[in-house]
């Protein structure tokens, strides 16, 4: 779910919706925090683990060469900070 999504379903729970609806949208949004985060403060690793694929089924999804993945994961290398933010952001979306 992304961020104007969640914002769409609060406006629609705030209009239509009754007291027990919005509790149950508000415990689905909820469900999703830990690994949001996850994402927004663990780095390259959390991100990586967050969206559940292999090393390589990572790479292939995202373009990213597999080399620069495992210099990543194993810290030869690090990811910049702008990099992983970005795809934190489109895992996260992709839940």
């Amino acid at each position: 779910m992304t961020y104007p999504e969640f914002l769409q379903q609060l406006d629609m729970a705030a209009r239509d919706a009754t007291v027990d609806d919005y509790l149950d949208e508000a415990e689905n949004i909820a469900q999703h925090l830990p690994e949001l985060y996850a994402i927004a403060h663990g780095g390259f690793r959390a991100v990586k683990e967050t969206s559940g694929r292999s090393l390589k089924a990572f790479a292939f999804r995202y373009g990213i060469p597999l080399r620069t993945l495992e210099d990543w994961s194993a810290g030869v290398r690090h990811c910049p900070e702008y990099v992983w933010k970005m795809l934190g952001y489109i895992v996260w979306s992709e839940l």
